[in-house]
């Protein structure tokens, strides 16, 4: 629903992605991958901000970033 909103008041306008992908929800900024990975994995927390750790572990490109995503 967060992301029918944010498209509905005009906030994804183009891809924001260095990916060239229009996401879902947007990514977190400042988070560490070790703070990231418990949002991925939490079941409890809304799927929206389990997309949002998903993609800022993507848009980190580290080893340890893809580590985290594919072993979830």
């Amino acid at each position: 629903m967060k992301s029918v909103k944010r498209l509905l008041t005009g906030l994804i306008l183009r891809p924001t992605s260095q990916f060239d992908s229009v996401d879902p929800a947007p990514p977190y900024t400042s988070l560490t991958v070790e703070e990231l990975k418990p949002k991925l994995l939490d079941t409890s927390l809304p799927m929206f901000e389990r997309y949002r750790a998903l993609f800022a572990l993507r848009e980190k490109c580290s080893s340890e970033a893809v580590e985290v995503n594919t072993n979830s």
